[in-house]
């Protein structure tokens, strides 16, 4: 049961549900039912529609009241959120998203943006491109015939609820806002300096070892025919989310096997590439790019895990009052041989007394932390820690 709940205009473009409807009754495929509820200013022409093209299983329900329509939308198996293709509207956060998700409902998203983008990076859903009914029908045929597949889509589906909307983590997020404000910098020659010497420093990196990246993306894609890249989603400057872009030194979906999200010195999951790149840190490399981007710095606190933000105390959210980096004060200072409550706290120290003379320090040591190798791994996997569920370096 695939459910729509909200206006039926011009923007919401539910004609394009109806389009999928028809592709899966031209495979022959009948398993799908559409539900559409609510009315608008398309709902004669959508009926209409469905008439002309003899669509059995799209039903209208009409205008129901917002308890119904919860119990209805926890009942079925998929929520759609639809819009017309206009640039305008990749802006857009309607009810029904956040509805869908607070029921932990999987959703079908057609629409450019950050929906699309939270939706597929979340794993809560799948997204379609707009004007291909084509491969939604062929997604909705696979999990109609692997319902099993809805199970963590529903979990991802709660899990972004309670973790990243809701309402006491979205006030932390605009506290932290707040706080970088009043804590951030005047201006001026300094941080114009300090902002330009990072870009071009990354920038000369690129080119530098440009090299380098060819011959490892060469190396990662013949081991195992994998992406080049990981791109976890990670937090930095005032708690705004970003994609942190490493070298993949682990098997494709390597967190849904062995220590999930935690890494052993000698987990089985890390390629034989990927295990000289860690061992020599080369992994974090493409984070130049993130610098170059202003996303990142190139000494900072490292990129925090959003899981690990929704659990800051207000000492250790003060991380967040600066732009993450390719190395840092915890970093040069134990690295992973250091529990998280002891790497948060030399994070928060660092951004009280940042300055250029100790950005420069830190620089100068983390040569020496990863010519002798220090601290790759946490002690036991970090399964001891009081972060345990969550592995600083990942599964990359």
């Amino acid at each position: 049961m695939i459910v729509y709940a909200g206006a039926m205009g011009p923007t919401n473009d539910a004609g394009e549900l109806l389009k999928v409807a028809h592709a899966l009754k031209t495979r022959g495929d009948e398993k799908c039912r559409f539900l559409l509820l609510g009315e608008g200013t398309q709902i004669g022409a959508l009926k209409e529609e469905a008439r002309r093209l003899d669509l059995s299983t799209v039903i209208f329900g009409g205008r129901v009241s917002r308890n119904d329509a919860a119990q209805i939308i926890a009942a079925s198996d998929i929520g759609v959120t639809c819009f017309a293709n206009l640039p305008v509207l990749r802006t857009n956060s309607p009810n029904k998203f956040f509805d869908y998700l607070a029921l932990g409902l999987p959703q079908m998203v057609n629409a450019e943006g950050w929906m699309r983008e939270t939706i597929e990076g979340s794993g809560a859903g799948f997204s379609w491109p707009h004007g291909d009914p084509e491969i939604a029908a062929a997604r909705l045929v696979e999990l109609a015939s692997h319902r099993r597949l809805l199970t963590p889509m529903r979990r991802a589906a709660k899990k972004l609820a309670e973790e990243t909307f809701e309402r006491g983590v979205l006030t932390e997020r605009l506290i932290t806002i707040f706080e970088t404000a009043r804590n951030a910098p005047r201006g001026g020659w300094p941080v114009l300096w300090q902002g330009l010497f990072d870009r071009l420093a990354a920038l000369a990196g690129l080119v530098l070892f440009s090299p380098v990246f060819a011959a490892v993306a060469w190396r990662i894609r013949g081991e195992d025919g994998g992406p080049v890249f990981y791109a976890p989603e990670r937090v930095g400057l005032a708690g705004r989310p970003f994609r942190m872009i490493k070298f993949r030194t682990m098997v494709p979906n390597a967190e849904r096997r062995g220590l999930g999200l935690n890494v052993a010195e000698s987990d089985e999951r890390i390629t034989r590439t990927g295990a000289f790149l860690r061992a020599w840190s080369l992994d974090e490399l493409p984070q130049l790019f993130n610098v170059l981007l202003g996303q990142m710095r190139l000494v900072g606190p490292r990129p925090a895990l959003p899981d690990h933000v929704a659990r800051y105390d207000a000492a250790q959210r003060r991380r967040l009052l600066v732009r993450p980096g390719l190395t840092g004060w915890a970093q040069v200072n134990g690295r992973n041989a250091l529990t998280w409550d002891e790497k948060l706290r030399l994070d928060a120290w660092y951004v009280d007394n940042r300055g250029f003379f100790l950005d420069l320090k830190i620089l100068l040591k983390t040569l020496g932390v990863v010519a002798r190798r220090e601290g790759l791994y946490e002690p036991d996997a970090g399964a001891s820690d009081a972060f345990n569920a969550f592995e600083k370096r990942g599964p990359s």
